[in-house]
């Protein structure tokens, strides 16, 4: 994450050496002067517009005026987070329309076959030793701590990868629930609802003291073409943990089903609709945007 003209900060750092760091104080004093920094501009695409940026102004447009006066000329800021976002590239699927920094299982991938790869660049897929994870996660749980003691978070948002493959998830989740602050946060997850049947109702019970959870259950297409987008996928073994999480669900928790639309899904759109209508759900879609691989889809 690099705003123009200004240096990339570590990899690995705390969320207030993040929040204070040249970069973000770099991208504030472009926005402030009406800039828009090459890595916003993605949500300036008409598939996304909607998802992120339209959506993050609806969600937090009440601090709006509070994140401006509480900006400073050269970028720094007083404000405290409301939102989290955890992201893991822990992941058991090698999905088609990934990318080898948001899933190991790509990332392992390549590395067996470097040579059919050779035009892409490695070097932006982060690669975490077991002490560093170790630290991270102890780290990040410190911030959590401290960020549920202003009492002032308002979301979270477990995404990945795989977030309930990431080692350290149910140990956040379990710091987040037992806190006074749980009925008023709510709870977001994008995840591809590959847990085992035996951690799925757990996992779902403790979110039940949140004020809301909306659980994005991530799927490229019905049966056959679903196995083949997501590679490593049982289409069988998807449906019955999906049906799972219906009866097991709190009833704070609402389940969507989040697919990625590409060429091969639009072949059983009817298939797939009478699918989700079947169970009773509703469906938010995005569309690939090609980045050079995958055009096929």
């Amino acid at each position: 994450f690099i705003a123009e003209g200004f240096p990339a900060q570590p990899q690995w750092e705390s969320f207030a050496e993040f929040q204070q760091g040249e970069t973000m104080k770099g991208v504030r004093r472009q926005m402030m002067n009406g800039t828009l920094p090459e890595v916003c501009k993605a949500c300036t695409h008409a598939t996304r517009t909607d998802v992120y940026k339209d959506t993050f102004n609806t969600r937090f447009g009440h601090l709006l005026k509070e994140i401006e006066q509480s900006t400073q000329e050269d970028g720094s800021t007083t404000v405290k987070p409301v939102f989290i976002d955890y992201r893991t590239d822990i992941c058991n699927l090698t999905c088609r329309t990934c990318v080898p920094y948001s899933s190991t299982q790509w990332q392992n991938h390549m590395k067996r076959f470097k040579e059919e790869y050779e035009a892409i660049d490695m070097q932006d897929t982060p690669a975490m030793s077991n002490s560093e994870k170790k630290t991270l996660h102890v780290q990040n749980l410190r911030e959590l701590s401290q960020l549920l003691a202003s009492e002032i978070l308002e979301e979270v948002y477990f995404a990945g990868g795989e977030p309930t493959m990431n080692p350290g998830h149910m140990k956040s989740l379990e710091v987040l629930a037992q806190n006074p602050q749980a009925k008023n946060i709510t709870i977001y997850y994008n995840t591809n609802l590959t847990l085992s049947k035996e951690k799925l109702g757990p996992w779902l019970s403790a979110l039940a003291p949140f004020k809301e959870v909306k659980i994005h259950v991530s799927i490229d297409g019905h049966g056959e073409i679903a196995e083949y987008v997501r590679s490593g996928l049982s289409w069988n073994d998807f449906e019955e943990k999906l049906k799972l999480a219906l009866q097991y669900k709190a009833p704070n928790t609402r389940l969507v089903i989040d697919p990625t639309v590409t060429s091969l899904f639009m072949l059983q759109l009817k298939e797939f609709s009478e699918f989700c209508l079947s169970h009773n759900l509703s469906i938010t879609a995005k569309a690939m945007v090609s980045n050079g691989l995958g055009e096929h889809l």
